[in-house]
């Protein structure tokens, strides 16, 4: 799976400020930034169900943040985890 950018496949009005990717070490530093200076006690929604959304997740929840995840697996952290975990 390649990763996109929203505005790359046509979404409107992707490149408003509070859309936040991931991909290198300066995406979550400002990740950070935001939520110190911005959002209080904010929404969130998380697009991907792996480590890093799991993550970031469970970072916002334990600073008081709505958290919403969407994925398309049938359940959280397919990649970690598998079928046989939850025989």
């Amino acid at each position: 799976m390649q990763n996109i950018r929203l505005s790359e496949i046509g979404v409107q009005e992707a490149d408003v400020k509070n859309i936040f990717y991931l991909r290198e070490i300066e995406d979550s530093d400002e990740l950070a930034l935001a939520m110190e200076l911005y959002v209080q006690r904010g929404k969130a929604v998380i697009i991907g169900g792996g480590f890093l959304g799991l993550e970031i997740s469970s970072a916002l929840r334990a600073n008081n943040h709505e958290v919403t995840m969407v994925f398309p697996e049938p359940w959280l952290g397919k990649l970690i985890l598998n079928k046989k975990h939850f025989s």
